[in-house]
C-alpha cells in the first residue's frame, strides 16, 4: 500500500519534548529555551526532487543522519545526535548568527522504505515536513515534500526566498547522493569485472 503526502499525519506524531530522553532535555536548558515569543507567521511550502537513484537507495541515504552533514551543504549549522534507534531519530542544531546562537531540536520519525516526517522546535522557526518517496522508473526517485513552518523572528523570509534556499539546499544534497550512488554503483561494476 503506497503512502501519500498529507497534512493530518503531522498532527498525529508524538509532541516534544516528553518523549525525549533525559540527555536531550539537559541540552536543551539555557537562555534559548524555552523558546522566545510565539510564532508570527504560519506557511506551507512545497518542494520536489528528481533523484537519479533507485528508491532504497535514496531513502537509506537521505534517512541517515550523521553530525557532519553539514559539510555536504557548506552549511555553518552543528549536529548534534542525541539518539538513533529503530525508527526513530533525534538531534540537535545549532548555529552562530550576529553573535547569538540559534539551536533547534528534531525528531525524525521513519516510515521504511519511502516516507519519514520531521518534527522540529527551534528559535528562528517551528517547523514539520513529510518527505515522501516515490519510484519513478527503477533508476530515478522522486521526492516531494511538504513543509509546516511557524516563523518566530523578523524579517520573516518571502516564500520565494524559503523556496530558492530551499531547492539550494536538497540540490546540493542530491549532488552528494547521486555521486555516492554512482561510486557505489561503479565500485559494484569492477568487482563482477574481476571475478
Amino acid at each position: 500500500m503506497r503512502r501519500t503526502v498529507f497534512r493530518g499525519v503531522l498532527r498525529q506524531l508524538p509532541r516534544m519534548p516528553g518523549d525525549c530522553d533525559q540527555k536531550l532535555h539537559n541540552a536543551m536548558r539555557g537562555k534559548h529555551f524555552p523558546l522566545k515569543g510565539k510564532a508570527t507567521r504560519d506557511r506551507t511550502y512545497y518542494l520536489n526532487k528528481t533523484i537519479k537513484a533507485p528508491i532504497q537507495f535514496v531513502f537509506d541515504w537521505c534517512t541517515d543522519f550523521r553530525e557532519d552533514d553539514h559539510k555536504l551543504t557548506d552549511s555553518k549549522f552543528r549536529r548534534t545526535m542525541y539518539s538513533r534507534g529503530g525508527e526513530k531519530v533525534v538531534y540537535v542544531d545549532e548555529e552562530t548568527v550576529d553573535g547569538e546562537v540559534r539551536r533547534s531540536k528534531s525528531e525524525v520519525i521513519l516510515f521504511p522504505t519511502d516516507r519519514w516526517v520531521l518534527h522540529s522546535v527551534g528559535d528562528e522557526l517551528d517547523e514539520e515536513g513529510e518527505y515522501q518517496l516515490e519510484e519513478v522508473d527503477g533508476k530515478t526517485t522522486a521526492l516531494k515534500m511538504v513543509f509546516e513552518v511557524s516563523h518566530k523572528l523578523t524579517p520573516i523570509p518571502s516564500r520565494a526566498k524559503w523556496e530558492k534556499d530551499g531547492h539550494e539546499f536538497w540540490d546540493k544534497l542530491i549532488v552528494a547522493l547521486e555521486k555516492e550512488y554512482r561510486a557505489k554503483k561503479k565500485n559494484k561494476n569492477l568487482k563482477r569485472c574481476s571475478q
